[in-house]
């Protein structure tokens, strides 16, 4: 029978090659923590920047005079300036996100219009500018409108969507209405 002692320094010395391993774990895992912590730190640095960059950008286009608006290739909107919103009788602009020209306030033959001028921009892959349009606002009132319609373009150069400027035309308005007298 082999002494206490031996035995006990034959587990220890085979124990030693576990115990350097369960450390060496130990402290992969702590330096896996650690850059976990980082890397959500970045992330969190990340979405702050983007978040500020979007109020920033929202901000620039709601300062601007006119109404802006884009759309995707079906012709639902993915967004719009606080002018555009208020035309359209929204609280705000990211309650457009979504909804096609059907599902504002304007005449049904005014969204046939705008439709079929978005469709023609994207087909040609070319603006159209300068376009005189009627509008009906969510308050009731008609207006005439000289709007801006251009294709909008992913980094490889393909139609992605259409964006549009919108400000209101007063003198179409008063050719109009030398028109219909």
């Amino acid at each position: 029978m082999e002494p206490a002692g031996e035995v006990n320094s034959q587990t220890s010395a085979s124990q030693e090659p576990l115990k350097n391993a369960l450390e060496s774990c130990q402290k992969e895992l702590q330096a896996l923590r650690k850059a976990h912590q980082q890397e959500l730190i970045y992330c969190q640095q990340v979405e702050d920047e983007l978040r500020n960059s979007r109020r920033l950008l929202q901000l620039v286009m709601d300062t601007l005079p006119e109404a802006i608006f884009w759309k995707d290739l079906d012709l639902n909107f993915l967004g719009c300036n606080r002018n555009f919103a208020e035309d359209a009788g929204l609280a705000s602009p990211a309650n457009i996100t979504g909804k096609n020209d059907y599902d504002m306030p304007w005449k049904r033959e005014e969204a046939d219009f705008f439709i079929q001028c978005d469709r023609r921009v994207i087909a040609a892959n070319k603006p159209e500018l300068g376009i005189i349009e009627p509008q009906l606002h969510s308050n009731g009132e008609q207006t005439w409108l000289e709007t801006n319609k251009a294709p909008l373009h992913d980094e490889n150069g393909n139609v992605i969507g259409i964006l549009g400027t919108i400000r209101t035309s007063p003198a179409a308005g008063r050719l109009n209405l030398s028109f219909k007298r």
